[in-house]
């Protein structure tokens, strides 16, 4: 990806209810000091900018409550069907403020 250049998404996103529900509950799960936040930010991140902040360790969902690991699960499977990024979605700001939180 160019950074100069502004991404668009090549294709229709189709997003569900829970999709959304669970990347919010993610977003949220990894701002807080509950010790599963940083494992969390972890799994956002390598979503975000896999080149960067890849690596995201799965046996860190042991380390997630269930509801969060149940919203980790519905999003990475969503995400092995649509190629889609955060920025296509328009959630820049939200990851990169993650990234600032954990110094990631």
């Amino acid at each position: 990806m160019n950074p100069d250049k502004p991404h668009t998404p090549e294709h229709t996103i189709e997003i569900g209810d829970d999709v959304i529900s669970s990347i919010r509950k993610l977003v949220i799960a990894s701002t807080t000091g509950e010790r599963d936040a940083e494992p969390v930010a972890a799994f956002l991140m390598a979503w975000y900018d896999p080149a960067t902040y890849g690596g995201f360790n799965v046996n860190d969902l042991w380390e997630m409550d269930e509801p969060i690991r149940e919203a980790a699960a519905i999003l990475f499977t969503w995400l092995s069907k649509n190629r889609t990024t955060p920025k296509d979605l328009d959630l820049d700001l939200i990851f990169e403020a993650i990234s600032v939180r954990w110094a990631i």
